[in-house]
């Protein structure tokens, strides 16, 4: 393992939130859902009027990637204005650097060593409505030996939901 090619293991976060971002953009955006607002409702966000590869979103993606790790929202329902980047909607709202509403998204999942299954890392990632992007650091590196495990092809993905 060690000195290979080492794929990031934050990678599926960044990929989850730019998909929620996407789809929470385009739900705000839409005067028939959003009209001006966010939402903490992921399955709002499933929508296929929503979340569409047009708009650089995909729903069976981010629908199975819901299933596996835990994905948070964090949004006032309704709340149109704040102290935020405010997108233009429709013809009554029209975009500005500050006054719209706020979002957070968060995704955690486990990861576990496949050569040794007791060594695990809980990840966590944020991102919020001007897209900025926040994670921990994983201590990954490509030229040490005891980080070589956090590499992509090297972990399993532990189940963060239960499902009864």
């Amino acid at each position: 393992l060690y000195g290979h090619q080492c794929r990031n293991v934050l990678w599926p976060a960044r990929f989850v939130l730019a998909q929620v971002y996407q789809a929470e953009v385009q739900y705000l955006s839409n005067v028939k859902l959003g009209n001006g607002s966010y939402t903490a409702n992921l399955d709002s966000l499933l929508q296929p009027s929503v979340c569409t590869i047009e708009n650089a979103c995909n729903t069976t993606a981010l629908r199975l990637a819901s299933q596996h790790f835990d994905i948070t929202l964090n949004a006032t329902e309704g709340a149109t204005t704040g102290s935020c980047a405010r997108y233009a909607v429709g013809e009554w709202q029209p975009a500005n650097w500050t006054g719209g509403p706020c979002f957070e998204a968060f995704v955690t999942y486990t990861i576990q060593n496949q050569y040794n299954l007791t060594e695990t890392r809980r990840i966590t990632a944020t991102m919020n409505e001007a897209r900025l992007l926040t994670y921990p650091d994983v201590g990954q590196s490509w030229n040490t030996e005891e980080a070589s495990w956090l590499c992509l092809d090297t972990v399993n993905f532990l189940v963060e939901k239960a499902f009864i």
